[in-house]
């Protein structure tokens, strides 16, 4: 899952996304990141795995409207 987070980052460095982008993939990626780490450090990780596994579902959505939002408005 980690692995995710800078896979999402690359499409910048080869320009395809801006600065919307970038900043959407970022927090959303620490988002993440915080999520994992809460999973991990959970003594009963049942709840903190199903909040993850449901914020994938919106971090990958919420992604997808970063990139649209990126390419529509022009910074």
């Amino acid at each position: 899952m980690a692995i995710l987070i800078p896979l999402t980052l690359l499409p910048v460095t080869f320009g395809a996304f801006g600065v919307i982008y970038l900043l959407s993939a970022a927090a959303l990626g620490l988002v993440m990141l915080w999520s994992i780490v809460r999973t991990v450090r959970a003594k009963s990780w049942t709840q903190p795995a199903l909040w993850s596994y449901r914020f994938t579902l919106l971090y990958l959505a919420l992604l997808v409207v970063a990139m649209v939002v990126d390419r529509r408005v022009a910074l």
